[in-house]
């Protein structure tokens, strides 16, 4: 009747962890760097596979002329304003500075 400590019709505790990996939705900031101009197009979701493919596919008015494009670059925010921020900072002097320099071996190789 017991297995461990618990029986089985008591539900386990879930961990913390499980409800910041798999419970909360993210919000990605990502970079794509265009193959054919060489320029950065930033942008943010919070489906970030789909909304790759759909820049790839060329389903984005702002993409579309500048395929193929490569993801280079993302980062998951808990929030959507806080991905907005970020988005809005990556796409600023500074931050275009900030990728740059994060990603110096990469870009040096690939362009």
């Amino acid at each position: 009747m017991f297995r461990g400590l618990y029986p089985e019709e008591v539900p386990r505790p879930v961990p913390f962890s499980y409800y910041i990996i798999f419970a909360m939705p993210y919000y990605y900031t990502y970079v794509l760097l265009s193959l054919k101009d060489k320029m950065f197009y930033t942008g943010y979701s919070s489906q970030l596979e789909i909304r790759i493919q759909q820049h790839k596919d060329g389903l984005c008015y702002s993409t579309k002329d500048r395929r193929p494009l490569v993801l280079i670059y993302y980062e998951a925010c808990l929030s959507r304003q806080d991905a907005l921020a970020r988005e809005k900072y990556l796409k600023s002097g500074m931050g275009k500075r900030y990728i740059r320099n994060r990603l110096k071996t990469y870009l040096l190789t690939c362009l």
